[in-house]
């Protein structure tokens, strides 16, 4: 019985570091906090009652080169985002910034298992240059979920 008993920890204990393996060594961050990652890295985002993985898919930028001008089409930069609840639900959205030196964001919103959750891009760097073959970096923003309420009809 001791040995079955053993053997029972020992699964249990495996099984829950197999589950924290697939997290660990991710960047991490909290809701409400701006972050950066790059493309294919995946950064958690949590708090204490919930968590969401975000990975860019891919970046996009036609904006026009740095000290380059006049710029016929500024153009915009698209970066795709993957987001994934702890459910393993998830959605995928394409957020677009244009080529202006004024600060640029996008936002969105989604709802992942009945929680709405808004997605902020707040920039991408480097902006193109001539000769940069620097990896491009994206600052987001997530604001934690909120219960969807039902849609209420009015009569």
């Amino acid at each position: 019985m001791k040995h079955l008993t053993l053997y029972a920890v020992v699964l249990s204990i495996a099984a829950s570091s197999c589950e924290k393996e697939g997290l660990s060594g991710l960047k991490q961050s909290a809701f409400n906090q701006a972050f950066e990652a790059k493309i294919n890295e995946k950064v958690l985002i949590k708090n204490q009652d919930q968590a969401l993985t975000l990975q860019i898919s891919s970046i996009i930028d036609n904006r026009c080169p740095v000290h380059i001008e006049p710029c016929e089409d500024e153009g915009n930069c698209s970066t795709r985002v993957k987001i994934t609840n702890g459910n393993n639900s998830w959605t995928e959205t394409v957020l677009t910034i244009g080529n202006s030196n004024e600060e640029q964001k996008d936002a969105i919103s989604v709802i992942l298992d009945g929680k709405a959750y808004e997605i902020s891009l707040n920039g991408v760097n480097p902006k193109p240059s001539v000769n940069s073959s620097q990896d491009k970096a994206a600052g987001f923003t997530v604001k934690p979920g909120l219960e969807k309420q039902p849609d209420l009809e009015i009569f």
